[in-house]
């Protein structure tokens, strides 16, 4: 990790950080912070994937689905902010989606490295576990604002904590000799 990127993630830690702390000292009026924080969050995304399409992934084979996952996004962000006044089971139901299925992705993920001898592999289980009791979590508390407000926040906290965590933590560096 070059040095403007490790500032680029510490930068962005801090602004997690502080994205998950106003929803809670908003109490019920959080909700509709966290579907905007949401909304931004998948924008920011889906427009990164399509700058990355138009400026790289459209030279590269399967670049395509860059393009498909770009559109995907951003329409699913317009959907969930257009959800936002209806109805904090769908926001939840995001939420459940998103854990879910990034802790089966991090399980196989570490599973993988475990069987491939890599190390590392302990942490990225752990955080496979934890994305699924979060998803667990939101099942079960899907009725209530409050809780989907601390969820989603507790959640954005841990995410900026680990960012910090991987800008400091030594990474083994690879070299390739002829």
């Amino acid at each position: 990790m070059s040095t403007l990127q490790k500032v680029l993630n510490i930068i962005a830690a801090i602004l997690m950080i502080i994205c998950s702390v106003l929803p809670i000292t908003l109490s019920e009026k959080g909700f509709y912070l966290v579907a905007l924080i949401l909304f931004v969050s998948l924008l920011v995304y889906g427009i990164r994937e399509l700058i990355f399409y138009f400026t790289m992934a459209r030279y590269m084979v399967g670049g395509r689905r860059i393009l498909y996952l770009g559109v995907l996004i951003i329409d699913i962000a317009l959907f969930s902010l257009s959800l936002s006044d209806v109805s904090p089971v769908y926001i939840m139901i995001y939420l459940i989606v998103i854990h879910a299925f990034s802790g089966v992705i991090n399980i196989l993920r570490a599973l993988e490295q475990k069987k491939l001898g890599a190390g590392g592999y302990k942490w990225q289980l752990f955080t496979g576990i934890v994305n699924l009791l979060v998803a667990v979590a939101c099942g079960a508390f899907i009725r209530s604002m409050l809780v989907c407000v601390y969820i989603y926040t507790a959640g954005l906290l841990y995410s900026a904590i680990v960012r910090i965590i991987r800008v400091f933590a030594k990474n083994p560096a690879m070299y390739i000799t002829p």
